[in-house]
């Protein structure tokens, strides 16, 4: 049955090679979808680290160049900003930060010779009253790190487990690396998560930095996160920016809520995930009415074959089986070159930042909805065939 099978194949190879290619491109669509989708759900079901219910990002732009920052006054009126931030009785607390959660900049760094790099961000004191964080071990920045002659470090759990597997990591000194400089610092402090890049993406090693704002040589210049109270009308955003203008004149400040943002970013990276997975349900749509037609007309054409197997004796399920058998066949083939080019992007870290587990389940998923799909669409064709007796083949002519 097997061999018979793969030699009807055969005999319509050109027929069945429009399937192949018609079940190839739509594997490799679809298993693009289901990869993504489950690497953001696996992503989105992660702790997240932080509380952006009622907190406001005000992007910051002084306007100068970023040689410049170092030798003005900048931080000095940045701990201004958020005095006058903190002087409003809508707002809970302010804080300072390079990296916003859910922004677009990032800066990455060599920690220890590591061989991957690890995502840096720098806060000021107050940044877990505003976001709500919460350490693991040790404590955050405070008052006390001014006198210290040693940068204070805090770094996430993902990364000390790297460094220093189960060993106590308080006290230890990292080495911080970049193209420009080397920076020394003692780590202080722990926290399980913060995913200031947001839910749907992949979690990170990292390093914070204290940020002071009496460092009149910084060359960083944060942006200002503010936590208000809950059911803050929206005019108060007006209050607030004309508060912080008349403190910084020439500069300019962008004011959203984090929770905006954070619809933003899913808009983002969930639209053209969306609008791949339109095109690959239009292609097994489209694999689907051609197996079927494809099939109808097989059965069609042979009728008298069929007629004659009846005949000789075979059982109407035997005949059903067989067509079903052929298509899966050809869907085998199919999957199979599909397949091998799918694995290449895992064993060649293309896409280093999916993990392996992640390329399994949706190749997985892909192969069993192609089986499904072909076998449902083999299901009524080939009870079609069932149907024909030895009296239908002789008069098929």
């Amino acid at each position: 049955m097997i061999k018979h099978v793969f030699t009807l194949v055969w005999n319509r190879r050109r027929t069945n090679a429009l399937i192949v290619a018609e079940v190839l491109i739509s594997f490799l669509v679809l298993c693009a979808v289901l990869t993504l989708s489950a690497h953001f759900l696996t992503n989105y079901l992660r702790p997240l680290g932080f509380d952006y219910q009622n907190v406001w990002n005000v992007e910051v732009s002084t306007g100068l160049p970023w040689s410049s920052i170092g030798q003005s006054s900048s931080m000095n009126t940045t701990r201004q900003l958020i005095e006058i931030a903190k002087g409003f009785p809508e707002v809970k607390a302010a804080a300072g930060i390079l990296a916003s959660p859910f922004g677009s900049s990032t800066w990455t760094n060599n920690v220890d010779n590591l061989s991957t790099s690890v995502m840096y961000d720098g806060a000021t004191d107050d940044l877990p009253q505003v976001l709500g964080l919460e350490l693991i071990q040790g404590r955050w920045f405070d008052r006390t790190d001014d006198a210290q002659n040693w940068a204070p470090v805090i770094i996430n759990a993902s990364l000390r487990d790297k460094l220093f597997g189960d060993r106590d990591p308080l006290g230890k000194t990292l080495i911080k690396s970049s193209e420009d400089h080397r920076l020394e610092g003692r780590v202080i402090g722990v926290v399980d998560d913060f995913r200031f890049k947001g839910e749907l993406r992949t979690p990170f090693d990292l390093y914070f930095s204290r940020l002071r704002l009496d460092d009149t040589l910084s060359f960083s210049q944060p942006d200002l996160l503010v936590r208000v109270q809950p059911g803050t009308p929206a005019e108060f955003e007006e209050r607030l920016m004309a508060g912080l203008n008349a403190a910084a004149p020439g500069w300019s400040f962008n004011i959203r809520p984090l929770g905006q943002m954070r619809r933003a970013q899913f808009t983002e990276m969930l639209t053209p995930l969306g609008i791949v997975a339109l095109i690959a349900g239009f292609l097994l749509l489209m694999v689907g009415f051609g197996l079927l037609g494809v099939l109808w007309q097989n059965v069609t054409r042979r009728t008298s074959e069929i007629g004659l197997r009846r005949a000789l004796g075979a059982h109407a399920r035997s005949v059903y089986f067989q067509i079903v058998a052929e298509i899966l066949v050809v869907t085998t083939i199919g999957l199979v070159l599909g397949t091998l080019i799918a694995i290449q992007f895992p064993l060649l870290g293309i896409v280093d930042d999916i993990a392996m587990t992640t390329y399994l389940i949706g190749l997985l998923a892909s192969v069993g909805l192609i089986y499904s799909l072909t076998a449902a669409c083999g299901l009524y064709p080939g009870w079609l065939a069932s149907r024909v007796g030895p009296a239908a083949a002789l008069h098929h002519e």
